[in-house]
């Protein structure tokens, strides 16, 4: 069984830094399935989701419990996936019982509905999901970069790769450094060189190996983001706890 791994990682140029979270699930994802029963398309959208959850809210910097929560209309009517500031994970999933017949892709699954992140213990949480991002064909990277552009001007990146089985997940999240974090001196060319070089690292994430990222990530981002000054963090420890039984 493959052990879970979160490594925090930065990529440097002289005038910019970009933030990064590596992400790889395997005894967690198993702890989810346990006594579950799900079928293989449901458990590949949790699959993906874990890790995205679990980057995404090591890139925001809350330290309190942050969901992502999509409501749909398809064959999974609702799936969160939530992470503490303790790196504890956890995963809900209401489905209907013909979601093998809709393929395993997230447009046909989830239909049309919202995607957003939620506080532990929001009230009216369906309120706060219809307030988030529309999930009609689109990716479920591509909603919650969406989300997190349109929430407050964050830029984000994200690549998941989930095997076969879909018991291992993993997931590349960076983050754009912000107006807070750019000198106010910041010439016109300065500032063309600091997004030349957030592109740079978009495209070498985007061009990691799937492959790579399940079996080795650490290696992986090194051989191929090693050209923009990668640096590794120290693992994180990954706890997993029991937030939602499954209700179908």
């Amino acid at each position: 069984m493959t052990k879970d791994q979160i490594f925090p990682f930065t990529l440097k140029s002289h005038d910019a830094v970009v933030k990064g979270r590596a992400v790889v699930l395997g005894k967690t994802l198993a702890m989810v399935y346990e006594g579950k029963g799900w079928p293989l398309p449901v458990k590949r959208i949790v699959a993906e989701a874990c890790p995205v959850a679990v980057g995404v809210a090591a890139l925001s910097g809350h330290v309190d419990l942050k969901v992502l929560a999509v409501h749909g209309d398809g064959a999974i009517r609702d799936l969160n996936v939530g992470v503490s500031g303790g790196h504890k994970y956890s995963a809900y999933v209401h489905y209907d019982s013909q979601v093998e017949q809709w393929g395993d892709n997230m447009p046909q699954l989830f239909g049309g509905g919202f995607l957003s992140f939620l506080s532990a213990g929001s009230s009216e949480a369906r309120q706060h999901i219809l307030r988030g991002v529309n999930i009609d064909e689109a990716a479920l990277t591509d909603c919650v970069m969406n989300y997190w552009r349109m929430l407050g001007n964050r830029e984000i990146a994200l690549k998941t790769a989930v095997s076969a089985d879909a018991s291992i997940a993993a997931c590349i999240a960076i983050e754009k450094p912000g107006d807070s974090e750019a000198d106010e001196e910041d010439d016109e060319r300065t500032a063309l060189q600091k997004d030349s070089f957030w592109r740079d690292a978009v495209i070498a994430m985007a061009g990691v190996k799937d492959d790579d990222m399940l079996s080795n990530l650490p290696l992986a981002l090194d051989k191929r983001l090693g050209g923009l000054h990668f640096k590794l963090g120290e693992p994180v420890k990954a706890k997993f706890w029991d937030y939602k039984q499954e209700a179908e």
